[in-house]
């Protein structure tokens, strides 16, 4: 017969026995465990009230939702200026996700391959005491602007390229992502064949790139590790 798995309130394993077919004690098979986050954002040990993943104490996480970090705190100050000449010869004078010249696109926008939001989220995920997010914030900052991670497109490109990355971290903070990844939500927003893979290609390199220029900063890297697993098929 096994040990039972469970952790006591002294954060050691429990000492009975498990139950036959049960990776639990007869204690622990019925506790349901709240599902909430303490100050020291640790696990709530406390019990669910009945019909919610929730105990007395953390019942607000259930309809509050975490405020993000502005997405602008990212962005750099006159970037098309400062880099357009950049990109262009980066990207042979080519927008990377239709082929198109750049001097042939209308309303042309400066597109981060990598959205800010992406970044964002994930930077969101870094605990305040397991990395100087001050620095951390700083150098996130950077290297969404590092060339690599920059292309000149269209606006309607730009939008719904956008749009479909939005909801992909929406539901990937649900746990509940589509199986086929960040192409699932480019298909839904009308993208070709083409312009989908394209995007999807450019989006792994930029976020190795991305990678390598925040190797000081691991658990920012394990945070979009995480997050490329189900994104870049």
């Amino acid at each position: 017969m096994s040990r039972c798995i469970a952790l006591t309130k002294k954060q050691t394993q429990c000492k009975n026995s498990s139950l036959n077919g049960s990776s639990y004690c007869g204690v622990h098979q019925v506790a349901t465990y709240c599902t909430g986050v303490t100050l020291k954002h640790e696990p709530c040990k406390a019990q669910q009230v009945p019909g919610t993943l929730f105990c007395m104490k953390h019942q607000k996480q259930a309809t509050t939702p975490v405020p993000s970090t502005d997405c602008n705190i990212f962005r750099v100050d006159d970037l098309v200026a400062t880099k357009k000449a950049a990109v262009i010869e980066y990207r042979d004078r080519l927008d990377a996700y239709s082929g198109e010249s750049v001097a042939r696109l209308v309303d042309h926008n400066l597109d981060h391959v990598v959205e800010l939001n992406l970044l964002r989220d994930c930077y969101d995920r870094v605990l305040p005491t397991s990395d100087d997010k001050a620095r951390l914030k700083h150098n996130v900052r950077s290297a969404a602007s590092i060339v690599p991670n920059l292309n000149f497109t269209t606006q309607s490109i730009n939008q719904k390229k956008h749009s479909a990355v939005k909801m992909f971290c929406d539901d990937f903070d649900l746990q509940q992502c589509n199986s086929d990844g960040l192409r699932f939500y480019l298909r839904q927003q009308r993208l070709t064949e083409d312009i989908r893979v394209n995007i999807l290609e450019e989006t792994a390199m930029s976020l190795d790139a991305i990678v390598l220029f925040l190797t000081d900063h691991e658990d920012m890297c394990a945070n979009i590790s995480d997050m490329m697993e189900k994104m870049v098929l």
